[in-house]
């Protein structure tokens, strides 16, 4: 997964653990992005710690995260698969084919976790409709149009965006 590399935009990658951070100078990123890392993390607290120091005053991370109401959801509306999703009611925590068990995770942990150096600036929703849709329905540019639209549009609304697939979370230092 890390073999993809982007090389128009300026930016740094890090691959390893938190020791692989620990040596950079503070204040030195402007964003941080950590998607879906944090649910296989036993200490999250040891990283956003790193992360505050290393971000510059107004930067931000961004963290992108498993969402259980939208795991069940997809579980139950588009999988059929109601077992499931009364599993994942009962104990939270579903199994990554690629990575071990998905240790879920509440959004407003994310700053109990910061010992109050970072606070959530913005939630939203992602596959909020896309993740229940059928795939044989996901063709087209019109059909792809329309639903980033819909996506777009209903991304903060809070009935939307407590039942997407994931969630983006904004940190600040803070705010």
């Amino acid at each position: 997964m890390l073999k993809h590399q982007f090389t128009d935009n300026h930016y740094e990658q890090i691959i390893g653990g938190i020791e692989a951070i620990k040596n950079l100078p503070s204040q030195f990123f402007d964003v941080i992005i950590c998607h879906n890392v944090m649910e296989y993390l036993n200490d999250r607290e040891e990283l956003l710690f790193e992360f505050n120091r290393l971000l510059k005053t107004n930067g931000f991370i961004s963290v992108i995260k498993h969402n259980r109401a939208g795991k069940i959801m997809q579980k139950a509306v588009f999988e059929y698969d109601i077992d499931e999703a009364l599993k994942l009611l009962e104990n939270g925590n579903a199994e990554s084919a690629n990575f071990g068990t998905i240790n879920e995770y509440d959004d407003h942990e994310l700053e109990e976790y910061c010992r109050g150096m970072l606070k959530i600036y913005k939630i939203y929703g992602l596959r909020i409709f896309y993740a229940l849709q059928r795939n044989e329905l996901k063709i087209g540019d019109e059909w792809l149009s329309n639903m980033y639209a819909l996506e777009c549009r209903t991304e903060e609304i809070p009935e939307f965006r407590d039942i997407a697939f994931f969630h983006h979370i904004i940190l600040r230092q803070g705010t």
